[in-house]
């Protein structure tokens, strides 16, 4: 990480108890060469986002240390805002002020379409953000601006922790962010990054997200009671951790994998009683080792890999995790593997039969179109695993172990994994001219 310097907040010159002033922290500490920022006991209220510093550590004193968001309410746009612009014209002025963080969005804007960014100026009925407008957004779609951004944020950022903060979403029924442009703690384009022995609590959408990152590891956190995901691993996010997490009664899926999300290790986490799958596997999103959680009760599936619609969540290792009680909502099993996946191996995992479900039901279903879908030595109520407890839909299933399992966890990462983010290139991709 960056320099041996080391700030307190409580101390002068950073004595406030806002964003404001754990932002000023931050950044005075980056002028300098990175270092640590100490944030000790207290309820610091968020007007905005807390911006990560490359080379800088920001640590607090557990769950006493709480970054709270502050309430708002949404606001309308008066007037069609352009994509590429950064001013857009409200009906209501008067409840945006400069600083405040912000998520535009109309009713058919999702995912990347959205906008999050810091209001910089105001003059009249427009608003002027320091980020530019992913999309159109347009009144008679009901566009709106609402008060809701991540309470911890990395842009660009490297070479940083977060470790021993509580974050607090103030979650009430206002929209939900989708992880994709926002979370609790939001890192894109950022690498590197370790968030450890955090708590994200009451968010109006998923805890962590990342996407288009390298080497994030999540450790140690507890997650919960938000409306959203509990962690979100996306669009393209190569070598990641996530290991010794409590990931529970968030409203939808435990753990997503999102597209070509790959080479993680997610390890020994208890992932209980969300609202979807426990653990969802996605498009493209390959070589993940699953191995040693305890996943139950959830709503869903406890383990889903999605239907392929090219190429599947492909090449991954799921040992020795118990699974138990899961599909309280919807799920045909434990463990659903959809069609056209491949390349998997179940290996000395746990299943506890419901006593609520029939005998003779499925802890496993492999859907049509897979291949080389391999369980080994795994159990259900402590006797052997066998055809009668797994639906095979298409014959893929074998019950022996394969002489070469899948290549899984970020150090099956080659050198060039993460080549669609423009970042660990090795020299000899490159020629005379500088083209990939």
């Amino acid at each position: 990480h960056g320099g041996q310097k080391t700030v307190k907040v409580g101390e002068e010159p950073f004595t406030g108890k806002d964003s404001e002033t754990l932002q000023h922290a931050v950044d005075s500490l980056s002028y300098e060469g990175g270092g640590t920022v100490e944030v000790p006991a207290g309820t610091y209220e968020m007007q905005d986002a807390l911006y990560l510093r490359s080379g800088v550590d920001i640590t607090g004193a557990g769950r006493e240390t709480r970054l709270v968001r502050q309430p708002g309410r949404a606001v309308e746009l008066a007037e069609v805002a352009g994509y590429g612009h950064y001013e857009v014209v409200v009906q209501d002025p008067e409840a945006l002020e400069p600083g405040m963080g912000v998520f535009i969005t109309d009713d058919v804007a999702s995912g990347f379409q959205t906008t999050t960014g810091t209001i910089m100026h105001k003059k009249g009925d427009s608003i002027f953000l320091d980020e530019m407008l992913n999309a159109e957004y347009d009144p008679g779609r009901g566009a709106r601006v609402l008060p809701l951004f991540p309470l911890i944020c990395g842009e660009y950022a490297e070479n940083c922790s977060v470790s021993n903060l509580n974050l607090n979403g103030r979650a009430t029924d206002e929209e939900l962010m989708d992880g994709c442009r926002g979370a609790g703690v939001y890192l894109t384009c950022s690498h590197r990054i370790n968030l450890v022995g955090i708590e994200v609590s009451d968010y109006p959408g998923d805890a962590v997200s990342f996407q288009h990152c390298t080497d994030i590891a999540v450790e140690g956190s507890h997650v919960h009671s938000n409306r959203g995901r509990g962690i979100h691993v996306g669009s393209g996010s190569v070598r990641h951790i996530l290991r010794n997490n409590n990931i529970c009664e968030n409203g939808s899926e435990g753990v997503l994998f999102a597209l070509r999300a790959t080479h993680s290790l997610c390890e020994a986490n208890q992932v209980q009683k969300n609202g979807a799958a426990g653990i969802s596997v996605g498009e493209q999103s390959t070589n993940h080792m699953i191995r040693s959680n305890e996943i139950h009760s959830n709503r869903g599936p406890g383990l889903l890999f999605r239907d392929a619609r090219c190429h599947g969540g492909n090449s991954c290792v799921v040992h020795g995790n118990a699974f138990r009680r899961n599909c309280s909502g919807f799920g045909e099993a434990d463990v659903v593997v959809g069609a056209g996946v491949r390349d998997l191996l179940f290996r000395r995992n746990f299943f506890y039969s419901d006593l609520s479900t029939a005998p003779e039901a499925a802890a496993a279903r492999v859907a049509d179109g897979g291949a080389r879908i391999y369980f080994f030595d795994n159990t259900i109520a402590d006797q052997p695993l066998s055809a009668e407890h797994v639906q095979d839909e298409g014959g893929s299933v074998a019950w022996d172990e394969p002489a070469q399992g899948p290549e899984a966890g970020p150090d099956a990462a080659g050198t060039d994994a993460a080549r669609h983010l423009g970042v660990d290139l090795p020299p000899r991709w490159r020629d005379a001219g500088g083209e990939v």
